[in-house]
């Protein structure tokens, strides 16, 4: 069974507060994980949260809000999961296997 993973960023938490001199610092993205079946197609999710740290002070990095872009969340993400990103994966890839077990009312 190969498996492909595919992110998608469902929300992000920006602090209400300044820090570190800048507005609007995202501290929390919200999640999905797809894990694709690519025999079967069939698909298992899982949705998670995760704390990423502010940038530091006279970041030269640092992007506005309003300018933020879904891949660079999905890198910041990857960047920050570190060896949880496997666990997480293979949360999403167990529940395609819960996914493809029938429902009990189904086989009626």
């Amino acid at each position: 069974m190969a498996i492909n993973y595919t992110y998608s960023i469902t929300k992000l938490w920006a602090s209400p507060e300044e820090i570190n001199g800048f507005s609007d610092v995202v501290l929390n993205i919200f999640f999905d994980i797809t894990a694709t079946d690519s025999e079967t197609s069939n698909t298992g999710i899982f949705n998670g949260s995760w704390n990423i740290s502010p940038p530091p002070e006279n970041s030269e990095n640092y992007t506005p809000f309003s300018s933020l872009t879904q891949s660079q969340i999905i890198s910041w993400l990857h960047t920050s999961l570190g060896e949880a990103r496997e666990s997480m994966e293979a949360q999403a890839r167990a529940s395609i296997t819960v996914a493809e077990t029938a429902l009990p009312w189904a086989t009626e």
